[in-house]
């Protein structure tokens, strides 16, 4: 699942580490108040140093400090493509200086199923960014902190904005656009927000020389230069860098210096497309590896699996091993293809294959008297909606989440989404869907958390195993 960088690049990761050195504190030159910034106790105090009012203000600029420069993205997609690219955002900011600005989880209908309304989770009620910042030495807000807006409650388009919410016109950056030779990535988060009428900010493409060949994704690197005069100016001077109308007072807006903003910050790489799968990621090993879940959401996650384990509601948790098969979206193509289930869909029994690799790792690993190398149980994970293959499920003596046993009303219909992922984040062995970013992440955090053993099966497997 997680790949060895070619010997070629090597050097050039090596220079990017002892570039930025594992305990690097980010040069701020213009922000004087943040230079000895270390995170205070109480979240007034954090706020007190970044923003004007400890209060989310009716437009995002009354909260802006004329000395301290910002950064902030949006993007649409599954919770783990948006939580890449929020990573991407914090790195972004570490490695500039300047402060990100988190967005709310932007709901994808396609993942959490067909509804009206959805809600816009915080980024905090689902991660510790207090402990994020503290082991990064580098301060963060939300959106919430800024700006007014239906946080964590149902929202649709169709619904009236809040009243007083002033409309903030703005102008950002749009990698969508020079990647894919297409119009910016525009997103709903705009119209929440209420940049704009609806879907308002305007856009400028990034320069061409941040773009990885192959029109892949855009360059980190690239991006921090933008975020300097120099850079800056050189960019905003290329012929045809052309910035697009807002829709609303149809004019042209340049980028915006004081709150720099980028529309989809999950194609952005430091050195290589796909780098998450290759050990030395900075975005992961410099932020994602920190970004923890907050403990109310972790002790959710225990009690389910104490549910399904049938533990008491005291008693500690053995270490187990998780499996997260994804099933539907991930084969469209291969359907549509082969119009043949068993190629597409890997059987249990591929899963068990792994199950017992898993096993057998973790016994080399840790010893066979250790309780680490004996998980007590199994506990399948998946977007699969078919009792028949839940009753398989269970023959094999696997567990399953029943998240219905208990509703979590912060989390609301992100409840399977969040606590698979915190559940599957807390196991000694893991083994995930080849090509699922959501498998990736997974696997990362019980290599690099628990010291776990991890696997994948891929999506095409057959009867193979």
């Amino acid at each position: 699942m997680l790949k060895r960088p070619l010997p070629l690049v090597i050097p050039f990761a090596v220079l990017i580490l002892v570039g930025i050195g594992l305990h690097w504190t980010p040069y701020r030159p213009n922000y004087r108040h943040l230079w000895s910034y270390a995170v205070p106790n109480s979240p007034q105090e954090t706020y007190a140093a970044l923003v004007h009012n400890t209060t989310p203000a009716d437009s995002f600029r009354h909260n802006l400090r004329a000395d301290t420069k910002y950064v902030t993205t949006w993007n649409s997609a599954g919770m783990t493509n948006v939580f890449q690219g929020y990573v991407n955002l914090i790195y972004l900011a570490f490695a500039s200086g300047r402060v990100a600005v988190i967005p709310p989880l932007a709901p994808s209908p396609t993942h959490l199923g067909g509804k009206k309304s959805y809600h816009w989770l915080n980024f905090g009620r689902v991660f510790d960014i207090p402990r994020l910042s503290v082991a990064i030495n580098s301060p963060l807000l939300e959106w919430a902190d800024l700006k007014r807006a239906p946080y964590n409650v149902p929202w649709n388009k169709h619904m009236p904005p809040l009243e007083g919410v002033a409309m903030d016109e703005i102008g950002c950056w749009s990698l969508w656009e020079a990647v894919k030779d297409s119009g910016p990535q525009r997103t709903y988060m705009e119209q929440f927000l209420r940049l704009g009428t609806a879907k308002d900010v305007s856009y400028t493409p990034v320069p061409v020389n941040t773009v990885i060949q192959g029109r892949y994704g855009v360059h980190v690197w690239g991006l921090v230069d933008l975020f300097y005069e120099r850079g800056r100016s050189l960019a905003l001077a290329e012929p045809g860098l052309n910035s697009t109308l807002t829709p609303h007072s149809k004019v042209p807006l340049l980028p915006d210096d004081h709150l720099t903003c980028l529309d989809d910050l999950h194609i952005a790489h430091s050195w290589r497309i796909s780098e998450w799968e290759y050990d030395m990621s900075p975005a992961w090993r410099f932020i994602g590896l920190h970004t923890h879940f907050t403990g109310k959401v972790e002790e959710a996650a225990r009690r389910l699996i104490r549910r399904a384990a049938k533990l008491g509601a005291k008693d500690a948790i053995p270490p187990f091993i998780a499996i997260h098969a994804r099933r539907h979206d991930i084969v469209g193509d291969c359907l549509e293809k082969m119009k043949n289930d068993t190629y597409c869909y890997a059987p249990l029994s591929v899963y068990a294959n792994r199950v017992r690799e898993v096993r057998e790792e973790l016994q080399e690993r840790y010893g066979v008297e250790s309780p680490l190398a004996t998980p007590q149980f199994v506990i399948v994970t998946s977007d699969e909606k078919d009792p028949k293959w839940w009753n398989e499920v269970a023959k094999m003596g696997w567990l399953a989440i029943d998240h219905a046993s208990d509703p979590n009303p912060d989390l609301a219909e992100w409840q399977p989404t969040v606590m698979d992922s915190v559940i599957q984040s807390m196991a000694i062995g893991f083994v995930g869907s080849k090509s699922s970013s959501f498998s990736l992440v997974s696997a990362l955090r019980v290599r690099d958390w628990n010291g776990g053993a991890i696997r994948s099966v891929s999506w095409n497997h057959g009867k193979g195993g």
